[in-house]
């Protein structure tokens, strides 16, 4: 059950009018007599959105007791306006989600599924799957009702500019119209090492811009397998802000055969029997070098897994962000060796 059904069973049981005796707030360090919870923290906002959803009155979840309003509370920037974004957005995407997209981007339900006793898998994932769409339905439609109630005073401008029933609205609607839309130049090349450059055992290299501006980090074989295969692909999901573009564990592994049979890369029988295990050798060694250059730390991950229980190979950006590589990788070997 979602909070929200909760809240309409204890409501339909007659016992509304204890919800405001409960304390969900996790700041308890900041409540007072009247304020007894924050209005910021997560447990508060996950509160809020269940009594609203479930159609609590103010007697029985009053708007007095916290101390920063869900829809019109003015929120400061940092982490509190962060959350909320991220909290509403998230359910948004999962509301719309499809049911192949949710079990790559929330990989950690397989974690959960195989221990659910009286329940087989398949089921117990489609379960969680429900539960996650109830939920996300349900802040969904909290967002929608409170901007249609309050649509007078956004209208007037009597609403802060940073509180949820404007950070909610779309961002092209929140553009102004009389710009253009920029164009997203790479914030990541995938280039050639130019002449006269030392290219011993280096082929190519990472060159970025924006808030990646400095990096140069050259790349050999291995570094390169990885930077190719992540920047050529055009699968990317939206997960919690950032853009993950991923290639599955048996794309990398067709693809390492293939660089080893073009004679890119070469790697013992053994390996080459197990080509995954081989991969995931091979990704470690690619992160750990890879880290060494401070703006690329971090930006690579395999924590994610595909819908089949495949780890996902991964770079991570932002939805406004793009990345480019050379689509020649042969050329790039040819110069190293000229």
């Amino acid at each position: 059950m979602t909070k929200t059904q909760v809240l309409r069973s204890i409501r339909d049981a007659g016992c509304g009018d204890l919800i405001k005796h409960t304390v969900s707030c996790t700041h308890v360090w900041e409540m007072t007599t009247l304020k007894t919870h924050c209005g910021v923290c997560s447990q508060c906002i996950d509160r809020r959105f269940a009594t609203l959803s479930a159609g609590c009155p103010d007697s029985e979840d009053p708007e007095e007791m916290y101390d920063v309003d869900l829809l019109r509370g003015e929120r400061a920037a940092g982490e509190s306006r962060t959350m909320l974004e991220s909290y509403v957005g998230t359910a948004r995407r999962v509301k719309n989600m499809a049911d192949a997209t949710f079990f790559t981007e929330f990989g950690e339900v397989h974690r959960v599924t195989r221990h659910i006793r009286g329940m087989k898998v398949d089921d117990a994932a489609s379960r969680i799957l429900d539960l996650y769409k109830r939920h996300a339905a349900e802040v969904c439609d909290v967002v929608a009702k409170g901007i249609q109630d309050h649509a007078q005073d956004i209208s007037n401008g009597r609403v802060p500019s940073t509180c949820l029933l404007i950070l909610a609205l779309p961002d092209e609607y929140k553009r102004p119209a009389r710009y253009a839309e920029p164009s997203l130049a790479p914030v990541l090349v995938l280039d050639e090492i130019k002449d006269g450059e030392t290219n011993r055992g280096l082929l190519a290299r990472i060159v970025g811009s924006e808030r990646f501006e400095g990096v140069n980090k050259k790349l050999g074989s291995r570094e390169l397998f990885f930077a190719s295969l992540l920047f050529r692909s055009s699968r990317a999901h939206d997960f919690a802000g950032e853009r993950i573009t991923v290639v599955t564990e048996e794309e990398a592994s067709q693809e390492l055969l293939k660089w080893s049979n073009d004679g890119y890369l070469k790697f013992s029988g053994k390996d080459k029997d197990k080509p995954a295990y081989r991969v995931q050798k091979m990704w470690g060694e690619f992160v750990r070098q890879i880290g060494k250059e401070k703006n690329l730390k971090q930006l690579f991950t395999n924590v994610h897994k595909s819908v089949d229980g495949q780890r996902l190979y991964a770079i991570r950006l932002r939805p406004s962000e793009k990345q480019i590589a050379v689509t020649s990788i042969p050329a790039l070997f040819q110069k190293s060796t000229a």
